[in-house]
């Protein structure tokens, strides 16, 4: 299962340092990145796009045309993955075929007490459907493209795709955690204060 990490515009030292964090991961993969510079020794992983688009949303789903895997996986400036995160989502996705997409457990380093009060109200909003891209958000791509990826209109564009996807089907919130640098977004308000809860299903069983 291949699965294509979708970079945001970054420079030339973090393309470098994302693809060097990705090796460590095992199974197929390939890095798509936005607008990338010019550099002679881009990673071999790199997919490069070129877009004119403006807003991220657009940006992204551009990336996403682009894409070759079977799973998309949105990777916010940032943010470290575990180290079992590939295989976490492939086996998961091949057990349970039904499951649309998902997201994992969120982690902030350092962890003050406010991180921890965050972390506790991040997991209490994916219950009731509301995450996005800071919680390692994953989705197959037939489904994003399904979907029509996201709306560039919302300001939480990714909480607004995320809503959808919901509805579309059983997610996956996976136990492995990815990791935030903390001081940083707060996720847990920008997601408490995102929009309305939708009906929704709770999320799949999963296999760590």
């Amino acid at each position: 299962m291949l699965i294509s990490v979708v970079l945001p515009p970054v420079d030339g030292a973090a393309i470098a340092a994302a693809a060097a964090h990705l090796s460590r991961q095992s199974g197929e993969w390939e890095m798509v990145a936005i607008n990338p510079p010019g550099l002679p020794d881009l990673p071999a992983a790199v997919v490069p796009v070129q877009t004119t688009a403006v807003s991220p949303a657009e940006q992204l789903n551009a990336a996403a045309l682009a894409a070759r895997g079977d799973v998309l996986l949105f990777l916010p400036p940032g943010l470290q993955l575990p180290g079992s995160a590939f295989s976490a989502i492939a086996q998961n996705f091949r057990l349970l075929p039904q499951t649309v997409g998902g997201s994992f457990h969120l982690h902030f380093s350092p962890e003050p007490f406010f991180a921890r009060m965050t972390t506790r109200l991040v997991k209490w909003n994916r219950y009731r459907g509301r995450y996005g891209l800071e919680s390692g958000l994953f989705v197959r791509r037939e489904i994003f493209a399904h979907l029509g990826g996201f709306n560039p209109r919302p300001r939480a564009f990714d909480v607004e795709f995320t809503r959808r996807l919901e509805q579309a089907g059983p997610t996956l919130y996976l136990p492995q955690a990815v990791t935030m640098p903390w001081p940083g977004v707060l996720p847990g308000l920008r997601l408490l204060f995102g929009g309305t809860a939708i009906n929704r299903q709770p999320p799949a069983g999963t296999v760590s």
